[in-house]
């Protein structure tokens, strides 16, 4: 017995930040291939590719939201949400609360915009909670099992909750495995590791200000300058300005492939340190380099 919740809204309000973002980096593309090429040049490109992952989320979740469904099966709840497969047994269920009932919702670590939460997060009386919804918590049922809890909502919450009662009562016929089938890239911790993302976003953030920095002293700059010096501290070779859009570029390079290197080692070797420690050494880069640059305008 298959139920989809209303996923209208969510669906349109993700597709207008789509749509946004389309003609955002079309606006930007446009300019940056008929402009003088100018150091905004190189700021609209980086806001191009800032703007790629952020589209990479809102499509997924617009997936998620297009493949929504909450199945009643003769032992098991499974929920559908784009690549992930939850299946909950009724033997395992402490509790369907309505969410009309629990506290606020704390932070939700995932995706949220109108029409569309999900990610885990936490309620309050209840604790973390994974949510698969269309809706806010008021029209939400809060699932409890002694492992985890999980938020969905039908159209209806309380008939869907007096249906899962009523299967419930119906005793176990079958044992059935509490678990959650999704793609590899999604199975480790990766995308709730915070101190990951932080460091992740720190290096591509200075590396986005670098790049403003350059920007803003580029008319600044005589039309040539130091880029290198001898171990006496004499420049030795001097070159055009535009060179050091060049060295902040080898800097976004450098902050992607750690970004790269460090994601494998933290999958596939399971070394979060290490890999905290190549992306926190990118980020530095990011500071080194505008450091130098600081250094040159100076001299």
């Amino acid at each position: 017995m298959q139920h989809k919740p209303h996923t209208r809204l969510g669906i349109a309000f993700g597709l207008v930040l789509v749509l946004g973002l389309i003609l955002l980096d079309v606006g930007l593309v446009t300019l940056a291939l008929l402009a003088p090429v100018t150091p905004l040049t190189v700021l609209r490109v980086v806001l191009v590719l800032l703007t790629l992952p952020v589209m990479g989320i809102v499509l997924y979740g617009l997936v998620g939201l297009h493949d929504a469904s909450y199945s009643i099966e003769r032992d098991s709840l499974t929920i559908r949400w784009g690549p992930r497969v939850q299946v909950i047994p009724f033997a395992s269920m402490e509790a369907v609360l309505p969410g009309a009932e629990l506290g606020e919702v704390g932070e939700l670590r995932g995706i949220r915009w109108p029409g569309c939460w999900a990610g885990r997060g936490h309620i309050v009386g209840v604790g973390a909670v994974q949510f698969y919804c269309t809706a806010p918590l008021e029209r939400q049922l809060v699932i409890k099992t002694p492992s985890e809890s999980y938020a969905i909502s039908p159209e209806n919450p309380a008939e869907y909750a007096d249906l899962l009662a009523a299967r419930r009562e119906m005793g176990v016929h079958e044992t059935v495995a509490q678990s959650l089938a999704q793609p590899r890239i999604l199975r480790a911790g990766f995308f709730f590791d915070r101190m990951a993302l932080l460091l992740l976003a720190a290096g591509a953030v200075l590396s986005l200000l670098l790049f403003l920095l350059l920007t803003i002293y580029f008319d600044r700059l005589p039309h040539t300058l130091p880029l290198h010096f001898d171990l006496a501290g004499a420049p030795d070779r001097m070159g055009s300005p535009a060179e050091l859009f060049t060295l902040a570029g080898l800097g976004s390079l450098a902050w992607a492939a750690d970004g790269l290197l460090g994601y494998v080692v933290y999958r596939r070797l399971g070394e979060r340190m290490a890999a905290y420690l190549l992306w926190a050494a990118a980020a530095g880069l990011q500071v080194l380099l505008a450091v130098a640059f600081l250094g040159l305008v100076k001299v």
